[in-house]
Order: C-alpha cells, then structure tokens, then sequence
C-alpha cells in the first residue's frame, strides 16, 4: 500500500493509529496473515526508512490514549501494546494525553514525525469528533484511494482481501497496468498501491517508494535490507 507525500500531509498522524479494539478484534489476526494480505511490494513514498517492515520497530514505540489511566480506553492499550511488545521486541510505552474529548491526544500523533513510532488509539468518539469541530487539523474520515493495475488483476483481489481482513476502506483506482498505476502513486494522484515486485522494486531501491510487506511467507530476497 502507498501513501503520496501530500498525503502524509493531509492524513497526518491519522495513518499512525491503531485500530480501534472496541468495535473488532483485530489484535487476533496473525502478524503474518496480516503481512500476506498486503500486494507484491506495498510501498509508502516520503516515509523514513527507518520503519521498513523488515527493521521495525528498533526503538519503543508509543501509544496515544486520548483517556485517563484506569478506563476502558486505557486498558485495551496496555492489553494492545504487551501482544505487540511480546511479538516484535520492543516496548510499547502507553501515553495517556486526556482532554478535548481526545483531540488532544489526536493532535500529539499528528504533530509526530511519520516513522511509525507514535501510534493512537482511536475508537467511536474520534468519528463523532468530524461533526461537533468544525477546525480540527486531521481527517478521520477522508477517503483514501488506492490503485491497481486493474479490475480483477491479482493485485486488485488482495487489496480487496486485505481491505476485508484490516477492516479499512479504500477507494480503488484502477489503471491498465502496473506501470500507470505506480506513476499515479509517484505522481501523488493516489495514496496507496498494490504493485507487483518487478515493478516497483527499483523505486524501493532507489527511495522513490518505501515497500512494507510481500504476500509470501518468506522476506523478498531481491529486496535485501529495504
């Protein structure tokens, strides 16, 4: 998947979150079953690589909670933040920033650098926050598209797999073929892509894109340390 680099912009800290644990389960998906449903290479312009899916995390990450220690909010934070340190490495250090009805806490994450090392809770009260605010900095209901090299292309059927299993809304934009598709997401007319491996490796190589996961089980050996 891809992001343009007015689109980090634009959706912020609202790509760093985590997602909302009160309405699905979605802790319960496998890291790797996750890692499966992305495309080929899935690839992120203007991030650090830093946060390359094979390095991260190297260093504690942080979880936004826009609630006080003790409540709900808080709890499924610590719950999300011990599996996520149990299987990656590194500590998952909760950060309780109450107030606003968590915009302030929201805004923390969006004001973060972009590397995946501040994430946020959201849940119900971050979408019932677009209606009552009328000057907020972030968008949690923007419409993200992501292209593919076309309708029905393999690389269609797993954005729509991993749209279904993440729970997350894309748009689909499709092209007639990987190239137009990719130069759509360089260009910034897309956020997201689902590229084939040959296509887009040089521009993983070269830094044009940040690839984040492959559907195989095992690493892309092409792709070495990116």
């Amino acid at each position: 998947m891809v992001a343009d680099h007015q689109g980090r912009e634009r959706q912020g800290g609202i790509s760093r979150f985590v997602a909302d644990m009160l309405e699905r389960d979605a802790v319960k998906l496998p890291r790797r079953q996750f890692l499966h449903l992305a495309a080929g290479a899935a690839a992120l312009t203007a991030v650090s690589r830093i946060a390359s899916a094979q390095a991260y995390p190297t260093r504690p990450v942080r979880i936004i909670v826009g609630f006080a220690a003790g409540g709900g909010y808080d709890i499924i934070a610590r719950l999300i933040g011990q599996w996520l340190s149990e299987r990656l490495g590194q500590p998952f250090v909760i950060e309780n920033r109450p107030g606003a009805a968590t915009n302030i806490a929201t805004q923390v994450v969006v004001n973060a650098a972009p590397d995946g090392y501040t994430l946020l809770l959201i849940g119900p009260t971050n979408t019932i926050n677009t209606t009552f605010y009328r000057n907020l900095h972030f968008d949690f209901i923007r419409k993200v598209n992501a292209s593919s090299p076309g309708v029905g292309s393999i690389s269609h059927l797993a954005l729509e797999l991993f749209k279904m299993m993440a729970g997350v809304k894309l748009a689909h934009v499709p092209f007639g073929g990987n190239g137009p598709a990719l130069t759509a997401l360089l260009g910034g007319q897309v956020e997201v892509s689902v590229a084939s491996l040959p296509s887009s490796i040089e521009s993983i190589r070269t830094g044009k894109l940040h690839g984040l996961a492959v559907t195989t089980a095992m690493r892309a050996e092409a792709l070495g340390g990116s």
